[in-house]
């Protein structure tokens, strides 16, 4: 995908940010796309969903398959502004320490579609148990 392409695509989600948002959702977004230069994945491109991972209070993990890899998809229950703010900001947070320690996971990408991030699966499952 060359650059004004990426660029379109990105003006392009901004735009579908802030009408679904507002200019807060939108702001997060930009930071994640343009300031910390995170990949995309565009909203025309279909992820497979393998099954859900878990819930949290305002959002839900699935297990995904995206260019021949597995990921944890992080995304809101409700597609309302405040709970993918949330998520946004919890991506904003997580590229701030996650290129610091090696073990934190990393933020692999923006789904578009849904305003989620896609991260590193651990396949071990969850810390609580230890």
């Amino acid at each position: 995908m060359d650059s004004s392409s990426k660029e379109q695509i990105i003006a392009g989600a901004l735009q579908k940010a802030q009408k679904e948002g507002g200019i807060g959702l939108k702001e997060k977004l930009r930071k994640l796309l343009v300031e910390r230069h995170i990949p995309f994945i565009p909203v025309a491109v279909e992820v497979q969903s393998l099954r859900t991972l878990g819930y949290g209070v305002f959002g839900m993990v699935d297990l995904i398959c995206y260019e021949k890899k597995l990921y944890a998809h992080k995304k809101a229950r409700q597609p309302t502004s405040e709970q993918r703010g949330g998520i946004l900001e919890e991506g904003i947070k997580l590229s701030d320490i996650a290129q610091h320690h090696p073990n934190i996971q990393r933020l692999n990408f923006i789904n578009l579609r849904t305003f989620g991030l896609v991260i590193d699966y651990c396949s071990n499952g969850s810390l609580d148990g230890f």
